[in-house]
């Protein structure tokens, strides 16, 4: 149960679903536009770091928090390598919105340089609910799990 990265024949990354249901959808790496699928029905896009544990770790809670929904709400897990990417299928969130995802410190002294890269918690991964081909919400950085309910649960009808 869960995910896993794995390269595709261009190198990219790809998300790779094992032992779940065929509503947590494994989704392309940095897409030109939203793909016709995510247009019909109601989605929960989890757009995460390939390189991020906290991202990956927040993909994995949100399989669980999806799978109480019993499939009312699919799933979709797209894998990125920069903020970007997330600019060209969801419009919405601009490239000008994407925060980076690191802050580089660098530190010299005695002709020796150190440096320090953090991620940012408020930075990725990117949530996006969608609904009918209609983005309804944007959230960045790292969610309570009552967060990711009040995602999915948006979607659902009333």
């Amino acid at each position: 149960m869960g995910f896993t990265f794995a390269s595709d024949d261009a190198g990219r990354s790809r998300v790779v679903v094992t032992n779940d249901p065929d509503y947590i959808v494994p989704l392309r790496i940095a897409p030109s536009s939203l793909e016709d699928f995510l247009k019909q029905g109601q989605w929960l896009v989890v757009s995460m770091s390939v390189w991020n544990v906290h991202d990956i770790r927040a993909g994995h809670r949100a399989i669980e928090l999806v799978k109480r929904q019993g499939g009312l709400v699919k799933l979709g897990l797209r894998p990125f390598d920069y903020p970007k990417e997330n600019a060209a299928w969801v419009p919405e969130l601009g490239a000008e919105q994407t925060p980076d995802q690191v802050e580089v410190l660098v530190a010299e002294q005695d002709g020796s340089r150190e440096v320090t890269i953090q991620g940012k918690s408020d930075a990725s991964p990117v949530w996006v609910s969608i609904s009918e081909g209609k983005v309804v919400g944007v959230r960045c950085g790292n969610l309570t799990d009552a967060d990711i309910e009040g995602l999915i649960l948006q979607l659902l009808p009333v």
